[in-house]
């Protein structure tokens, strides 16, 4: 049977695949025989079935462009706030106005919604992984995040806030409005894509809080550290 296959892989060149019903049913002896044939091994109907559905998600991720390699940066230093604001804004993150207020105006600041975490390192093993949570004075109380590789795509990224135990106030609690959440989504793209443009020299990144309310989400603190290309 497997001779047969092999000489349909040959005479009609179209890709082929044969899975074995169980694990322990494809012999290494069969696996390599196939593989030379170009004919993929499947180990198992489960592990058939997910490699089948991770090829087909991979085939619909479009619009990234891919970090391949971590790239250690050298001697990063971390920019001012205001520096890593602008730097941040430049790439579409909404960041406020600077402008002179009293503690009294402050404590008007209220269609906040919930805060939020913005977070990038750079892992020497995985790249760059990207950190979704709680933010502001709830960051090490409920310890609530979720995390991504970069580059991530919006659906990963809003079902990675509906994971979040804040995901209630999000999505409006007890009567409050929702917040924006497509508006949080650009505000994690334009952190992505500064580190995606700045490859090489990132180490960190981090947004914190991001200010989620009805109409927008601000990022009102800002966080980096950026070195030079190692080469």
């Amino acid at each position: 049977m497997i001779s047969a296959i092999i000489q349909t892989k040959q005479r009609c060149k179209q890709p082929m695949a044969i899975a074995a019903s169980l694990p322990e049913n494809m012999p290494e002896a069969v696996a390599q025989q196939l593989s030379a044939a170009g004919i993929v091994p499947l180990c198992g109907l489960i592990e058939a079935l997910t490699a089948a559905r991770v090829g087909a998600e991979c085939g619909r991720i479009t619009g990234f462009a891919l970090i391949l390699l971590p790239r250690l940066p050298r001697a990063p230093r971390a920019l001012t706030e205001a520096q890593a604001k602008t730097a941040l804004a430049e790439h579409g993150l909404a960041i406020p106005r600077a402008q002179t207020a009293s503690q009294n105006d402050l404590a008007k600041v209220a269609d906040v919604l919930c805060e939020l975490l913005i977070g990038v390192v750079l892992d020497p093993a995985h790249g760059y992984v990207l950190t979704l949570g709680a933010g502001g004075t709830l960051t090490e109380l409920l310890q609530d995040s979720a995390a991504l590789l970069v580059p991530a795509t919006p659906g990963a990224i809003k079902a990675a806030l509906d994971g979040l135990k804040v995901a209630k106030l999000l999505h409006g609690y007890r009567g409050a409005p929702a917040a924006n959440i497509n508006a949080i989504v650009d505000a994690v793209n334009a952190v992505q894509d500064y580190v995606i443009e700045t490859h090489g020299r990132i180490a960190e990144v981090e947004v914190n809080p991001l200010m989620c309310l009805p109409e927008r989400a601000i990022a009102t603190d800002a966080l980096i550290l950026i070195g030079d290309i190692n080469d």
